[in-house]
């Protein structure tokens, strides 16, 4: 529950509405969190403010960002504790392929990929490119979870910093009054064409 009450927050945070580029319509930033350490989550994106009214937009951005402290097993622990033993796979609520049906991307982050190793302090910012031009489904169920260790001697002690550890989209949907110019604008287009 713990996780829950924490959660609640980081999405009411989320929302930085404002014009999209060009004036082409109403953007919306969305935060997906990143669970801490030996943590999963299961949810549905509805409890995100303005989620459901972006269903269906076009991803024009999206962001990983995470901050990640590791430390050291206790003094005659057999067991290692290092950053490279760190994984975590976030289900993001986009949809990359345009079948019918929710076909949404898994984004997996390993510290062994990452070249990290050893206890200390870790992070990630960079952009997710592969997810600009994706459908923001909303609303939608995903999981996200962030696995203890490899196995039982290769572990990660510590925590993720829940408030600046998450995947954020940008979406993107077109104003009322952008569609309908537009849509005139492709018919004097085709009457010209005539």
């Amino acid at each position: 529950m713990k996780t829950m009450a924490r959660l609640v927050p980081l999405c009411a945070a989320a929302g930085l509405a404002g014009a999209g580029p060009f004036g082409g319509g109403d953007t919306e930033t969305f935060l997906v969190p990143i669970p801490d350490i030996g943590q999963e989550f299961f949810l549905s994106n509805d409890i995100i403010p303005n989620s459901n009214a972006f269903n269906g937009g076009t991803v024009i951005a999206a962001q990983l960002e995470l901050n990640l402290t590791v430390n050291p097993t206790d003094p005659g622990d057999p067991r290692e504790s290092s950053a490279a033993y760190f994984l975590s796979q976030v289900l993001v609520p986009v949809d990359l392929d345009p079948a019918p049906g929710a076909q949404i991307p898994g984004i997996v982050i390993s510290g062994a990929d990452e070249g990290w190793s050893g206890t200390g302090q870790f992070s990630i910012s960079r952009s997710l490119d592969e997810l600009v031009g994706g459908t923001w489904v909303s609303p939608l169920f995903y999981s996200a979870v962030t696995e203890p260790g490899l196995n039982n001697d290769q572990i990660v002690l510590g925590e993720v910093d829940f408030f600046s550890s998450f995947i954020s989209v940008t979406v993107q949907v077109p104003t009322p009054g952008g569609l309908g110019v537009l849509a005139a604008g492709g018919l004097v287009a085709s009457r010209r064409r005539r």
